[in-house]
């Protein structure tokens, strides 16, 4: 018999509870600094997502074509705040609010896509692709007015490609590889995250990326502004 293996009995129970009790403590003190720390990396990587659909469209809008330029014009026609015509006032901290609030300036919707894995029906997409706001809104040709500055806008950023049954009908304005996903789901009170919006302000006519909502039946709705000049969510320092 090798010597001292007759006395080792392995741990006793109390042994065993005290080494679980310090694991639990350990698990208890480090993981709510490890989820803010995960939440702060996804919130960074909407934030460059968002600021690369801001170059896009800046580079968009600023394009010499009559066209484009026309088409950037043609959300304004748009006047109804709120649900009837998915134009909102935002307030300068970022969120949606009422017309009243000092500062207050309508955001319109030019384009926007799905930005989590969407299933309705029979129909499911990872990520439809940006698509112009206004399906209503068309040239006597049956083109959206919205269109030629989508396209134009498209040229300059990688889009996410519908997959599944409903495919062909989803690839609205372009095809490529590469997915938009929200990396930040977590609802805060304002909605459940799940669309990229890219809104013209009516103001001083220059683009913002938001994060927003489609409740079933609704339009498109904003929750939180991301660039510029992010919300208290996804500004720096946020948790």
């Amino acid at each position: 018999m090798i010597r001292g293996l007759k006395n080792n009995k392995g741990f006793s129970l109390i042994e065993l509870v005290m080494a679980l009790a310090i694991i639990a403590i350990l698990a208890m003190t480090t993981a709510p600094t490890l989820i803010r720390y995960i939440g702060r990396a996804r919130k960074a990587i909407d934030n460059q997502t968002a600021y690369c659909v801001f170059v896009a469209a800046n580079l968009a809008s600023a394009s010499s074509r009559e066209d484009i330029s026309e088409s950037w014009d043609a959300c304004t026609e748009k006047k109804n705040a709120g649900t009837n015509g998915a134009v909102y006032y935002a307030s300068p901290d970022g969120y949606p609010c009422g017309a009243s609030t000092k500062g207050a300036y309508q955001i319109i919707p030019v384009a926007w896509a799905r930005g989590i894995r969407y299933k309705y029906q029979q129909w499911d997409w990872d990520n439809a692709l940006f698509k112009v706001a206004y399906d209503d809104l068309k040239y006597k040709d049956g083109t959206p007015k919205q269109q030629a500055f989508v396209d134009e806008f498209l040229l300059n950023i990688p889009q996410g490609r519908a997959v599944g049954g409903n495919q062909k009908n989803r690839l609205y304005s372009g095809f490529s590889e590469d997915y938009y996903f929200l990396k930040y789901k977590k609802d805060s009170g304002r909605g459940k995250p799940e669309l990229w919006i890219l809104y013209r302000r009516s103001d001083n006519a220059t683009p913002e990326v938001w994060i927003g909502k489609k409740p079933s039946g609704k339009v498109i709705q904003p929750i939180y502004r991301v660039y510029p000049n992010p919300c208290e969510e996804y500004g720096p320092g946020a948790e």
